[in-house]
């Protein structure tokens, strides 16, 4: 399952969101709990391209795939 950066963000606009992480853990364990196997892709190009000092002089595409890997 791949989480996106901005499902972490919860109702901020930027960062994480402890209570949405909180929450998708929370489901994600009861998936677990019930015997089936869980791979987690996180997202997080949304939260590089936050970090205005990092991404100062980079082009949107080039930051879209470094929040990729």
């Amino acid at each position: 399952m791949k989480l996106s950066g901005e499902a972490l963000m919860g109702k901020r606009d930027y960062g994480l969101d402890p209570d949405m992480v909180g929450r998708i853990c929370d489901e994600v364990a009861t998936v677990h709990d019930m015997g089936v196997q869980v791979c987690l892709v996180i997202g997080a190009g949304n939260i590089f391209r936050g970090m205005s000092s990092s991404a100062e002089g980079i082009e949107r595409t080039s930051a879209d795939y470094m929040g990729m890997l």
